[in-house]
């Protein structure tokens, strides 16, 4: 998006991109988040085997993962 506006509009476009990818959409609704194209995201879900239920929740920044 920011590589196809004006120049004159480059950065108010950079604004509204920066905006829209930090913005935290409910995942209950639109699924779990995706990375940018040529990019990853992870995240790490803790869950009680028995119940099914969420006990943790980590999501890493884009391309970053945990080693074990």
């Amino acid at each position: 998006m920011i590589d196809a506006a004006d120049d004159e509009d480059k950065e108010a476009t950079r604004e509204i991109v920066t905006s829209m990818l930090s913005e935290k959409i409910p995942e209950e609704t639109f699924g779990p988040s995706k990375a940018a194209n040529g990019m990853w995201a992870a995240q790490l879900r803790v869950m009680d085997a028995i119940t099914g239920d969420t006990k943790f929740i980590y999501e890493f920044e884009q391309n970053e993962s945990v080693v074990w």
